[in-house]
């Protein structure tokens, strides 16, 4: 098992949105600032770190593997425009709100900062 995924960094953040899944979805405890913006947060940190693993040890087989800050900041802004932009196009299941664009970019500079190690 990659050491990657017991970092603590990782560890956090999968602990918080595990938490906050539960306590909206489960126990139907609302707290609008979180449940607008949290998932946002850690949607980065935690699918960056899948996308590192994937390129440390199926793509470039290369334990040391580190993603480049450009990498990072395309994949975060290609993500942002897809769920901000691209899904609320296509479905009205879906909103938008262009206060999350902050949040995915600043889930990514945790991941940049602690987990692109």
């Amino acid at each position: 098992m990659p050491a990657l995924l017991f970092h603590p960094a990782f560890l956090a953040c999968s602990g918080l949105f595990i938490t906050h899944q539960i306590l909206q979805k489960i126990c139907l405890i609302s707290i609008p600032l979180l449940d607008n913006h949290l998932d946002c947060l850690l949607c980065m940190p935690l699918l960056l770190t899948g996308w590192l693993l994937e390129r440390r040890y199926l793509f470039s087989k290369n334990p040391t593997h580190r993603l480049s800050f450009g990498e990072i900041m395309l994949i975060t802004a290609l993500f942002a425009f897809l769920f901000e932009w691209g899904f609320p196009a296509l479905s009205k299941n879906f909103t938008s709100d262009w206060l999350d664009v902050p949040a995915y970019f600043a889930g990514s500079l945790i991941f940049w900062k602690y987990l692109n190690v």
